[in-house]
């Protein structure tokens, strides 16, 4: 008959509690009984029939499960699982995925991989270790090298094919197709085919077929027989010094093709 002040009487249903009335069914300061405060987390509290209830979740959480004790439980801000609300997972092709503000967006790339179109919900779409229009990285464009074709082959441009009468004899990608294989005498006809000549003979290639030129110079033929090429050098031959049939009298020596007493 005195809650709070002298005669004050509180209505039938309530129930004096710290010197107000209060309905002990509803009241979330006073639910169940006096003292007896609801605590969600992350929520406004309710109280219904003297029993603890979420009655709205704070901004940027849900009650996802179902349960009010444990309040609004999910952040899903920042949930991968509950992303902006509940139930919403983010995956992401080729891409582990996160949730900023309540939207999904790339968190990294796999290998390999990267979003080159920017959207979000694609992933990481682009297979940079094969895209010849993205090779190795975003916008890298494998264009046609000299002499050759150029494709993306993990993450670089490498030569896919050469043109017609060229070689990629170096293996280098960079340049392309550099060897001329219808004249190199090194490369005739294929990579790696040299030319076998006679000592000291030029060797040729032309139309990819090897041939066999003069002498290499300070070397002469002078005993006619192509068995053994330019078998005299002009240089040191006191026979042939300086040339065929230039020989040195007397004894005397040839010292860089000239002869000499000393």
């Amino acid at each position: 008959l005195n809650c709070g002040a002298c005669g004050t009487a509180c209505n039938q249903g309530t129930t004096c509690c710290t010197g107000a009335c209060a309905d002990v069914t509803v009241d979330p300061k006073n639910c169940g009984s006096c003292g007896a405060a609801c605590n969600v987390p992350n929520a406004m509290p309710g109280c219904a029939q003297g029993a603890c209830t979420l009655k709205a979740c704070n901004d940027g959480f849900a009650d996802c499960d179902g349960v009010a004790n444990n309040g609004c439980e999910v952040l899903v801000a920042a949930d991968v699982k509950n992303c902006g609300k509940c139930g919403t997972v983010c995956s992401l092709p080729f891409a582990t995925p996160a949730c900023v503000t309540g939207a999904c967006s790339i968190l990294m790339c796999q290998a390999g991989h990267r979003d080159c179109d920017g959207l979000p919900g694609t992933g990481c779409e682009t297979d940079t270790f094969n895209d010849n229009q993205n090779c190795g990285t975003c916008g890298q464009v494998c264009n046609n090298l000299p002499h050759a074709s150029a494709t993306c082959s993990m993450g670089g441009c490498v030569v896919s094919s050469c043109g017609a009468g060229y070689g990629n004899c170096d293996h280098l990608d960079a340049n392309g197709c550099e060897t001329d294989i219808t004249v190199d005498p090194r490369n005739c006809s294929a990579c790696g085919m040299a030319c076998a000549t006679p000592p000291n003979k030029v060797a040729t290639c032309v139309a990819s077929t090897c041939g066999v030129g003069g002498c290499q110079p300070g070397f002469g033929d002078c005993n006619l027989d192509p068995a053994d090429g330019c078998e005299a050098n002009f240089a040191t031959d006191a026979a042939n010094c300086g040339g065929c049939g230039m020989g040195c009298a007397n004894g005397a020596v040839c010292v860089s093709s000239k002869c000499s007493s000393v």
